[in-house]
């Protein structure tokens, strides 16, 4: 069964884990108190399971949702990882480097070690 759940479902449900408030966690992720019931509420209807029980007073999380909860993060810590990856690439702090050495190099070449420093410098 394939499920069609977003990253910001998942940190708007996290959100409301840690808040265990409709108004607050809605602030925190800069919407309306109605766009982000409805975000829990699609997010509840994708999954089957009541996340969340609500009264006009308070907000906990059901036994489901605590389960859930410890998944949804480590499904973000992953994207934020494979995220920081990307971005590490694109920057070339990471990747592959292949180096060659002489055997002998000759005294006029004037070498020195080549230092993350001087890589950095030299893409800009």
């Amino acid at each position: 069964m394939q499920m069609n759940v977003s990253t910001r479902q998942l940190r708007a449900f996290v959100t409301l884990a840690e808040q265990r408030s409709f108004t607050r966690a809605a602030a925190l992720t800069h919407l309306s108190q109605p766009a982000f019931s409805a975000l829990i509420r699609s997010l509840e209807e994708a999954i089957g399971q009541r996340l969340f029980d609500r009264s006009t007073r308070h907000v906990d999380v059901t036994t489901e949702g605590r389960e859930f909860e410890a998944a949804a993060r480590r499904v973000l810590a992953e994207v934020e990882s494979a995220f920081e990856t990307a971005r590490d690439f694109a920057a070339r702090r990471r990747g592959r480097v292949s180096v060659a050495l002489l055997e002998k190099a000759p005294s006029d070449l004037n070498l020195r070690p080549v230092t993350g420093e001087d890589l950095l410098h030299k893409q800009r």
